[in-house]
């Protein structure tokens, strides 16, 4: 998408005329384009690399408050 950008006027020109040939709804693509952007520092925010670790100590924890909760240890 970046790279066809000037070859609109405007981004959402460009995001209407991309999402048909990929096969998405047009707010679908502006999520993708706005993650690559996060993701290669563009724009601000939380990278996928970043909110897959998060997503990882989040299941760590669950687990072991599951094992406690049934009768188990933390560390097992």
């Amino acid at each position: 998408m970046q790279e066809h950008r000037g070859d609109y006027l405007s981004l959402w020109a460009a995001l209407e005329s991309i999402a048909p040939m990929v096969g998405c709804v047009l707010h679908t693509l502006q999520g993708w384009g706005r993650k690559h952007e996060v993701d290669t520092s563009l724009r601000e925010g939380v990278t996928g690399d970043v909110r897959e670790q998060v997503k990882a100590l989040e299941r760590e924890v669950f687990d072991g408050r599951l094992r406690e909760f049934r009768g188990g240890s933390p560390a097992a």
